[in-house]
């Protein structure tokens, strides 16, 4: 999948492009597709939201939020170089960052199944990435590579019962 801009009526544009598709290797064993979703720069369209911010993507409605653009500029970076993986009310699974000068963690919330495609082992969905202060300081976790090895095999993926810190290192 490839983004456009966001174009501004002023004529200030928002690139996207960043968060077009782009296929990773796991554990030098496992090619991966990653896509993301409008979430990653958008939020929740309120009725007072200003019709200039509003966002369509296919039946979703949302509105255009700057700040969480921002932040998604160092979603690939943050996406290549997560070796781990988090699990977030027993079915969510997540990456953590702390942007710097933030105490909030910079929740990134996506969905992996086993790819169709001859010579992916699987598919990456970041659904939305934003900053989560209630986010609980220890999670189930597992390695990525796990995590990829037992989707790309069609396992269903257990969610481990040891804990995590998500705290900055």
């Amino acid at each position: 999948m490839r983004w456009a801009q966001f174009k501004m009526p002023g004529g200030e544009a928002y690139d996207l492009s960043h968060l077009d598709s782009f296929t990773m290797r796991i554990a030098d064993e496992h090619d991966v597709l990653v896509t993301f979703g409008s979430h990653t720069f958008t939020r929740e369209w309120k009725i007072s939201d200003q019709a200039h911010l509003r966002f369509v993507d296919g039946s979703d409605v949302r509105c255009f939020c700057a700040e969480r653009h921002g932040y998604s500029m160092r979603l690939p970076e943050l996406v290549r170089s997560s070796n781990r993986a988090f699990f977030h009310e027993g079915r969510y699974m997540l990456y953590v960052d702390f942007p710097q000068g933030q105490v909030a963690p910079y929740a990134v919330f996506f969905n992996l199944e086993r790819s169709r495609q001859k010579g992916l082992a699987a598919t990456m969905f970041v659904v939305s990435a934003y900053m989560k202060p209630e986010l609980p300081t220890m999670l189930p976790a597992v390695t990525m590579r796990t995590l990829v090895d037992a989707v790309s095999k069609g396992q269903k993926v257990k969610v481990p019962r040891d804990r995590r810190s998500i705290k900055r290192k």
